[in-house]
């Protein structure tokens, strides 16, 4: 006849183990469930709108043959005479077409602007500071293509 010594034999301790894992893995499932489903921040996301605004920028530079660039404007012209102006006002870049109203595009900044160099007149660069500090600011630079790319 064995006589055992301890708390408990080798199944207690894997019985254990394993309510310590199904908790964890409880614990685990109900803190993903409180998170926020990420397709209703669509629009909220900063870097969803970044996204957004240099897509739509990298499309109106395909088109654009001459722009005029300000701290806080920018109007591209295309070959056909249209234009189209990019602005930042009330804390927001702003597109504007004519024929179509203005559009957010990015929303939440504490500041940014577009800037130019001699050295380069057919390109220009973009650059945003978000106002919560946390948060990526952006910087990117765009070449006028006139329509030939």
């Amino acid at each position: 006849m064995t006589r055992r010594h301890g708390i408990g034999s080798i199944e207690m301790l894997l019985l254990a183990i394993f309510l310590l894992m199904l908790g964890a893995t409880l614990l685990m499932v109900w803190q993903f469930s409180r998170h926020t489903d990420p397709a209703t921040l669509q629009g909220k996301d900063l870097v969803g709108s970044y996204e957004k605004a240099v897509e739509t920028l990298a499309r109106d530079t395909r088109m654009a043959v001459s722009f005029l660039a300000g701290r806080e404007h920018l109007t591209l012209e295309t070959a056909s005479g249209t234009s189209v102006e990019w602005g930042f006002t009330d804390n927001a870049l702003r597109r504007s077409q004519a024929g179509q109203p203005p559009e957010i595009l990015v929303e939440g900044l504490r500041e940014g602007g577009f800037t130019t160099a001699s050295a380069t007149p057919d390109f220009f660069s973009i650059w945003m500071i978000p106002a919560e500090a946390g948060k990526m600011p952006l910087f990117t630079s765009f070449a006028l293509r006139g329509g030939r790319l």
